[in-house]
């Protein structure tokens, strides 16, 4: 395989001893712009983009692109692991392409050496909510190796059945389903800070008494128990993604140092790395559309994400100018309103 599009592709995680062979049974194929891309049913073959782009469509009614499939990337591999008995799109090149056709019978056969990378394909495959904790794993530069053992330590369950069962250590959940609130203790009183559904992550610790995780609507997902990850030689990874993760909130409250002068002195001694993808996570924590702030503490935190995030592009505006231009409701701000 010569092309670098496929090395990056999943065909890179084809064992190295039976690529030949694999190679061996593919072709290659070239379409025309606007024309259609032709694969029998039920699905037999698993294509690539070598070179192009070809638009996924509606097969029905008014055609309406779905989306795109760009060069080294595969064509409705959710189809074969499904079992579906016909494709979900019909395909149109949006510009001269070309196209790699893998017999999926041979690609199948080609993981008999490696059958965790092949239930790990298969569960990024048809799991939205997998393919997010993926994308947010590899954004902290976590190894494909350890990204695949994590994805492959998930069980799958309810919320409620898992939550029972933690006495003496914590749980890391992924929503797959459902939707659950958490209720954080401020001044007293339990208040609504969040809403957690699909795609979405958590750490549940049956020692804090701070917060507490209301079902709406059944919750399921995928779980790991805390001694069951430290097991797990890529422990470490996990944990660092737990630490950017999860321990934003203290943090935001070390970040809002000094109030008087309005300059941010952070994250020093980090690396450049971490730094970005914590200031990333730490943005995307406190300004998901659902994300309500309810406390004062909680409002000073949005303006010092702000202002971290914009010193990292040479920016030092500082907390105090940020609030004063922070026109979100203190008392029950969302990204929306501000």
């Amino acid at each position: 395989m010569n092309d670098e599009k496929l090395k990056s592709s999943i065909l890179a995680l084809v064992p190295p001893s039976a690529r030949e062979k694999l190679y061996a049974d593919c072709k290659e194929y070239n379409i025309v712009k606007s024309d259609w891309l032709k694969l029998t049913e039920p699905p037999t073959d698993l294509a690539f983009v070598l070179n192009g782009e070809i638009a996924l469509r509606n097969k029905t009614g008014n055609m309406m692109e779905y989306g795109r499939v760009v060069s080294g990337r595969s064509i409705e591999l959710k189809a074969f692991f499904l079992k579906s008995p016909t494709w979900d799109w019909a395909w149109q090149a949006q510009e001269d392409s070309k196209v790699f056709v893998v017999p999926w019978k041979s690609f199948v056969e080609a993981f008999a050496s490696a059958p965790q990378t092949l239930n790990y394909l298969h569960r990024m495959a048809i799991n939205p909510e997998l393919q997010k904790l993926k994308r947010d794993l590899r954004s902290l530069g976590t190894a494909h190796q350890s990204v695949e053992t994590i994805i492959n330590s998930l069980k799958h369950g309810s919320f409620s059945e898992a939550k029972s069962r933690c006495v003496n250590e914590r749980l890391f959940f992924v929503v797959s389903s459902g939707r659950m609130e958490l209720n954080f203790a401020l001044d007293g009183t339990f208040r609504p800070m969040g809403s957690f559904q699909l795609g979405e992550t958590l750490i549940y610790d049956p020692k804090q008494k701070n917060y507490f995780y209301e079902v709406i609507e059944d919750v399921k997902g995928w779980y790991i128990f805390e001694s069951e990850w430290k097991k797990l030689k890529c422990q470490k990874d996990l944990e660092d993604f737990f630490e950017i993760r999860y321990g934003l909130i203290e943090e935001s409250k070390d970040a809002l140092s000094d109030q008087t002068t309005g300059e941010m002195e952070i994250y020093q001694g980090q690396s450049k790395l971490k730094r970005r993808v914590t200031i990333f996570h730490r943005l995307h924590y406190f300004f998901s559309s659902r994300k309500i702030v309810t406390h004062s503490e909680f409002s000073n935190a949005a303006p010092a994400c702000l202002a971290s995030a914009a010193a990292q592009f040479g920016y030092k505006i500082g907390v105090k100018a940020i609030k004063f231009h922070f026109t979100g409701s203190h008392e029950s701000g969302v990204l929306n309103s501000i």
